[in-house]
């Protein structure tokens, strides 16, 4: 079995379609990063990307993230590809299938599940509003989307104002967002990146060492301190 690169928590991979599917999911997964910790990550080809420095890319997001959710519609070939590494990685797979009636129409030649996700369960959906639903149960019930809610809780246990409370919240997970793509975010350059959106230095302060407390970021000592997600 090959050996997988380090997880990042909150990475979830998502392969579909790149032809008016991938536009849904990237609408959805959009709105969903402003309510939850998850970073979904969506890969597109450059115009000027090989296809060896595609693969690579894929391969390397697929073997960070902690799930990988696989679109099957249209039986696309890329989906399956990408479908079989996970598989050969052991990284925990779930198939979503969009089942208008638009993409069963009888004139397309790709309406057939391939062989290599037929027969395997999988959630459907009719348009973007149901999409949007099953991502957010997705979102809702990830492990770290627990981690944190329990985190956070303990974070701001002292703190009575609902608004703090609430722009805490907000502060905390743009904050994970800063690592979306990235393993590791300097101390300092993170904090510079929340002060450009108006919270304070002890706002930051407050929220980094907590979220450290509760073991939810790793920071490292010094003067050139890193962070991770943990």
């Amino acid at each position: 079995m090959p050996i997988r690169k380090q997880e990042i928590s909150n990475r979830v991979f998502i392969g579909c379609p790149w032809k008016v599917i991938r536009e849904k999911y990237v609408r959805v997964v959009t709105k969903l990063e402003h309510s939850f910790p998850i970073h979904f990550v969506l890969i597109g080809r450059e115009s000027d990307q090989r296809a060896e420095e595609l693969l690579t890319l894929i391969k390397t997001s697929l073997s960070s993230s902690t799930v990988a959710i696989f679109d099957a519609t249209g039986g696309n070939a890329n989906v399956s590809l990408e479908y079989g590494f996970a598989d050969a990685s052991n990284i925990d797979r779930i198939i979503y299938l969009n089942v208008h009636e638009n993409n069963h129409k009888t004139d397309r030649k790709d309406t057939a599940i391939i062989a290599d996700l037929a027969g395997q369960r999988r959630k459907q959906y009719k348009n973007e509003a149901s999409l949007m639903k099953l991502l957010s149960e997705f979102s809702r019930s990830h492990t770290f989307t627990h981690r944190f809610e329990a985190g956070f809780k303990k974070i701001v246990k002292n703190i009575k104002s609902r608004h703090l409370k609430k722009k805490y919240r907000t502060l905390s997970i743009k904050l994970f967002h800063l690592f979306d793509e990235k393993e590791i975010v300097r101390r300092g350059d993170l904090f510079e990146q929340l002060l450009s959106f108006d919270y304070s230095d002890s706002e930051i302060e407050f929220m980094i060492k907590g979220l450290k407390k509760v073991r939810l970021i790793n920071v490292t000592s010094g003067r050139y301190a890193d962070v991770s997600i943990a």
